[in-house]
């Protein structure tokens, strides 16, 4: 099965991302905290920045690490990666089209007696597929968050899904980039205007450090609304690398032209421009629903320094 490394989730995030959330040390920007699910309106064309990419330094992980099979966190935020995770090529390409044959493995750490797990027939399903993908694209898409606490040190480790601080019960908070598809985002504009680059080593709710998320396994639920219907996605992501957890300031990546112009990506080993890096995310996603890799590499042809393995685990419609 593919995986997607992925310079964060989302992700997160999908990964894909993974930190979309409020917080009081970043303009939210384009982002409004609804409080309740997304609108089936969609509004594709008040995208915000490039319109089509995105995806930040925030996400991450290496489809080229295998989970160990247990998380341990400190209170710094760096997590091993967890055994949920599936151990990827990263040469993998997405060419194979179609639905997958056997869904992902569910784990215990997946919560899967909690919707939208374990609910995966849509992922076997073409029709249905494509229907997920035109919903992402085009439809109301909406991060379900973990509300804001500058009293609790793990607040950012929760938001971001960090095993052993994830907890799909806390997610109360519904976030969405201006009611516009996934496509419509772009991964600077999240770290410019949302906080995706709060899954850092040293990110506290009392500081305002951005950069790459920690190694470890993460979880993000979104909801996209098109027309009447809702689809409830569960992610799970593999972060990993020499730059995972570090801040951009350590790394010299300046936000966000360096972000936009320096940074090269790779989603499922094809290399991408930053404004088309959620679409190309999309895109495998409707060639196959299996995982997809995103890498990222701080110069053209340079060494990989951060990746992200990116599974959609569970999907429920209503």
């Amino acid at each position: 099965m593919k995986l997607l490394k992925v310079v964060f989730l989302v992700v997160v995030s999908a990964i894909l991302v993974a930190c979309d959330g409020d917080n009081n040390n970043n303009n939210n920007g384009g982002t409004s905290d609804t409080g309740s699910s997304s609108s089936g309106s969609s509004s594709s064309g008040s995208s915000s920045s490039s319109g089509s990419s995105s995806s930040s330094g925030s996400s991450s992980s290496s489809g080229s690490s295998s989970s160990s099979g247990s998380s341990s966190s400190s209170s710094s935020g760096s997590s091993s990666s967890s055994g949920s995770s599936s151990s990827s090529s990263g040469s993998s390409s997405s060419s194979s089209g179609g639905p997958v044959d056997t869904p992902p493995e569910l784990t215990a750490a997946d919560r899967e007696s909690v919707a939208p797990c374990p609910n995966q027939s849509i992922l076997t399903d073409a029709t249905e597929l494509e229907a997920l993908k035109a919903a992402l694209r085009t439809g109301a898409v909406a991060f379900l968050d973990v509300p804001f606490s500058s009293s609790d040190p793990d607040n950012f480790k929760k938001k971001c899904g960090l095993e052993g601080f994830w907890d799909p019960a806390n997610n109360t908070k519904e976030v969405t980039p201006a009611n516009v598809g996934i496509t419509s985002i772009s991964i600077s504009q999240l770290l410019t205007n949302g906080n995706a680059g709060i899954c850092s080593a040293g990110a506290l709710p009392t500081n305002s450090i951005s950069g790459f998320p920690v190694a470890g396994t993460y979880r993000t639920e979104i909801k996209a609304a098109s027309g009447p219907t809702t689809w409830h996605l569960r992610l799970r992501s593999a972060v990993s690398g020499s730059s995972a957890g570090n801040e951009f300031a350590a790394e010299s990546i300046s936000v966000p032209a360096d972000i936009e112009n320096t940074l090269e990506y790779k989603v499922d080993g094809v290399v991408t421009p930053h404004d088309d890096v959620f679409e190309a995310i999309v895109n495998a996603l409707a060639a196959s629903a299996d995982a997809i890799l995103l890498e990222v590499s701080k110069t053209a042809g340079g060494p990989v320094v951060f990746t992200i393995s990116i599974e959609l685990i569970c999907v429920a419609k209503s």
